[in-house]
């Protein structure tokens, strides 16, 4: 590892917050890493286990950076921008407190990044428990895309990349898999909207737009599975920001101009959205997914009746509220947008 006083090509950057039981075994597979060029920075943001004495323990003998807290942030990207503002590497790895990387993670994802003069390089991950017992393969995430496609490296253009896939769902499930270039970091928390569960989603898309993305098929990167983690705990939350996201890619690429490229999008959004977040049993939040109707509107318009129903195979009835919430907020959507161009036209 280089010292903190040169300068280093990459700055691995380490948020961690009570996560004392998995820091001995995070920092070790960082300084084990084959690529040594890299200088080392560890957050704690104001833990309340012994996570302090293990990051001293493990980094004795070693130069590192440590920034400590005395008030917890209540943001993980707040906590990226500070790792940010003391990074000194042309490139940066997010390496999260309880994940672990293999040996060869930084070699070839800096070396994949170089070689196609990409944005941003990921490689693939397995899923751990609390144990590291490998208990899932992450490539399932990406399989309802393709099964072959993630099977080899590849690299590929930004665009071409947000809207054939990461409109849909962020495929790159893991910020401790990734390294991407310090000059292209956006802040989450200072541009808007303010996405609290899905900022790296919307940071990974503003990184990789009109510029190139690279992938590292080998699963390099062991992503920890917790009981009770946000996301799954604010499922509601994340699913409005999950639109939030599709839109902002529609919106600042060609893809509403390119039919070809939305067809598997259309038919991929609306599998995913309407069997996971637009569920009918859930009245309460119909208010909630009115973007989602809106974009799925400005899809499909009236021709999603008998998608619908393809989509809804077991029950004819369990499609028809749905269908007549698409319906009603989509033309209020449309009749809102025709009653400001009469405006315009009239003045």
């Amino acid at each position: 590892m280089k010292t903190t006083h040169e300068n280093p090509l990459v700055s691995v950057i380490v948020p961690n917050y009570n996560h004392a039981l998995y820091l001995e075994e995070r920092l070790e597979s960082i300084l084990r890493q084959t690529f040594q060029d890299f200088e080392l920075i560890v957050l704690d943001d104001a833990s309340t286990d012994h996570s302090l004495q293990i990051i001293k323990a493990c980094l004795s003998g070693h130069d590192y950076q440590l920034a400590i807290n005395e008030r917890n942030s209540g943001s993980t990207f707040m906590q990226w921008d500070k790792g940010l503002s003391l990074a000194a590497g042309k490139y940066i790895w997010m390496a999260e407190s309880d994940d672990v990387a293999e040996p060869m993670l930084l070699e070839k994802l800096i070396s994949s990044i170089e070689r196609t003069d990409s944005a941003l390089a990921y490689c693939q991950s397995r899923g751990i428990d609390e144990t590291s017992t490998v208990i899932s393969e992450i490539k399932g995430w990406t399989d309802c895309y393709s099964h072959h496609l993630w099977n080899q490296d590849f690299s590929m253009d930004g665009n071409f990349f947000c809207i054939q896939y990461m409109a849909v769902k962020c495929v790159i499930p893991n910020a401790s898999a990734v390294v991407f270039r310090r000059d292209y970091y956006i802040s989450p928390v200072t541009v808007p909207p303010f996405l609290l569960l899905a900022g790296d989603w919307m940071l990974w898309t503003r990184i990789m737009l009109n510029r190139r993305i690279s992938f590292v098929a080998e699963p390099l990167n062991h992503f920890r599975f917790l009981a009770g983690s946000v996301r799954n705990s604010r499922h509601n939350v994340y699913f409005e920001e999950c639109v939030r996201c599709t839109r902002f890619i529609l919106d600042h690429t060609n893809a509403w101009q390119s039919p070809t490229e939305l067809l598997s999008l259309k038919q991929h959004l609306l599998a995913l959205w309407l069997g996971i977040g637009l569920e009918p049993a859930s009245p309460v939040n119909w208010a909630k997914c009115r973007d989602a109707y809106g974009v799925l509107w400005r899809l499909h318009g009236l021709r999603l009746a008998p998608l619908l129903l393809f989509a809804w195979p077991a029950s004819v009835v369990r499609c028809t509220t749905p269908l007549r919430m698409f319906c009603y907020l989509g033309s209020l959507s449309m009749l809102r947008k025709f009653a400001a161009m009469k405006r315009v036209i009239e003045k």
